[in-house]
């Protein structure tokens, strides 16, 4: 078992969601302590602070100390994902943003919340130009996007992109709820927001409101079971 590899996990857990100050308040360890730890510096934590770390990041603990096998399953349609930890000095482990993609315009809401994990190999994420630190991982619910995204497909996100500066697909917050658009700038300023599905119709948010639209990221990629 690499040294290495262990700290490399401790890290991803540690910043993943946010600052070093962040993760000390919620997980109890002091903030000298876990800058250490990202660092891989001196020796590696007790089983009991493993512990305290696996909690506050809401990841396995088999996975934070041994890199095992991650898996989760996605709805009642058998859609789902499985993924191998056995390599994981190839690859970086990715946030799984979990949320409600409503089917019908007053859909009821569900708070976000981040769950598990999933992985994508270090070279790939850097080729495609996405940063480990921001990339995410979601799942889509609902047929908004259909048929270019359906419901069970996998996304990767990048939360890096915070506004709209070209035409793509973007995972926007709009109160408590996650939904896919296709957003489009126009000359004028404004956005035109767009489902791929037609049985939805376009909105546009002008120029004076553009701002105020809650980017989560831009789609960078998706994967589908067959």
């Amino acid at each position: 078992m690499s040294t290495n590899a262990i700290f490399d996990r401790i890290r991803t857990a540690i910043t993943r969601d946010g600052s070093i100050a962040d993760f000390a308040r919620r997980s109890g360890i002091s903030d000298s302590t876990l800058r250490s730890y990202t660092k891989g510096k001196g020796t590696l934590p007790s089983l009991e602070i493993a512990a305290q770390i696996a909690r506050a990041a809401n990841v396995s603990l088999d996975w934070l100390v041994n890199g095992d096998t991650i898996g989760f399953h996605e709805g009642d349609d058998g859609g789902g994902y499985v993924v191998n930890m056995a390599e994981q000095g190839n690859y970086v482990a990715i946030t799984r943003i979990d949320g409600v993609l409503p089917a019908i315009a007053d859909g009821s809401p569900e708070q976000e919340e981040l769950v598990q994990i999933a992985a994508f190999r270090r070279e790939w994420l850097t080729r495609i130009g996405v940063s480990p630190i921001f990339a995410r991982f979601f799942v889509v619910k609902g047929d908004a996007m259909a048929p270019t995204l359906v419901a069970g497909d996998g996304l990767l996100i990048d939360s890096a992109v915070d506004d709209v500066e070209e035409q793509g697909i973007y995972l926007i917050r709009a109160d408590d709820r996650l939904m896919l658009k296709r957003i489009a700038p126009r000359i004028d300023g404004s956005l035109q927001i767009m489902s791929d599905n037609p049985i939805y119709p376009p909105e546009v948010i002008p120029a004076s409101q553009a701002a105020d639209l809650k980017i989560v990221g831009q789609v960078r990629w998706f994967g589908r079971s067959i």
